[in-house]
Formats: C-alpha cells, sequence, structure tokens
C-alpha cells in the first residue's frame, strides 16, 4: 500500500506501483525462489534439488572468495537464469493484468458517458 500512496503523492503510475509491489512481496519470492530454480535447472539440465542444495549451502557459509569458484558459478547460472525467465514472464503477466483492466475502465467511462448525455 505504501508504494500506492507514494505514487499518488509523485503522481507516478499507481498501477504499475501496485504491481511491483505485489510481484516483489517476501512471500511471492519464495515461491519465485523455487520456480526460478526450476526454470533454470530445466534450462541447463540439471537436477533443480540439487540446486536448491547447494545454494542453500553456500548461502549458509558464504564467503567471498567463493564467487569465483566453479561451484558457485555452476549454481548461480542457473539461478540467475531462472530468474531472468520468471522476470520477463511476470512482465508479461502484469502488463496483460494492466492492459485488460485499463482497457476495461476506459470502455465502462465510456458507457456512462454516453449514457449521461
Amino acid at each position: 500500500m505504501a508504494a500506492f500512496f507514494l505514487a499518488i503523492i509523485f503522481r507516478a503510475n499507481r498501477a504499475a506501483a501496485l504491481i511491483g509491489s505485489i510481484l516483489t512481496n517476501t512471500w511471492i519470492s519464495l515461491l519465485s525462489f523455487i520456480l526460478a530454480v526450476k526454470a533454470g535447472a530445466w534450462l541447463f539440465g540439471v537436477n533443480w534439488q540439487a540446486i536448491k542444495t547447494t545454494w542453500g549451502s553456500l548461502r549458509a557459509n558464504f564467503s567471498w572468495g567463493q564467487l569465483f569458484e566453479a561451484s558457485f558459478i555452476k549454481t548461480l547460472l542457473p539461478v540467475a537464469a531462472g530468474y531472468i525467465i520468471i522476470a520477463a514472464l511476470s512482465a508479461v503477466l502484469a502488463y496483460a493484468v494492466s492492459l485488460l483492466t485499463v482497457s476495461g475502465v476506459r470502455r465502462y467511462a465510456r458507457r456512462n458517458k454516453k449514457s449521461m448525455a
């Protein structure tokens, strides 16, 4: 809701602010992580559970030196690719929902304007 009110104050796109805040919600992020791991694993042809397990251990025992290790890169690439796929699909879905909503509201406004005239 904060994004919506800030969009009103700064005269930004309220629909984009609301949809963006819903898509980046913490609970949705947990779901999108699993979907990203599965999509990236499918794209790279590896087991998604192995990537998820490796990601969890890398995150728990993180050190800056790990960024250059092959195991980290082999885990990071499928996850990053999965997030790109999920982001693209989310963007297309958000665009479609926004387009349908805006066109529906405009159609409703035009009907009411004609009936009041």
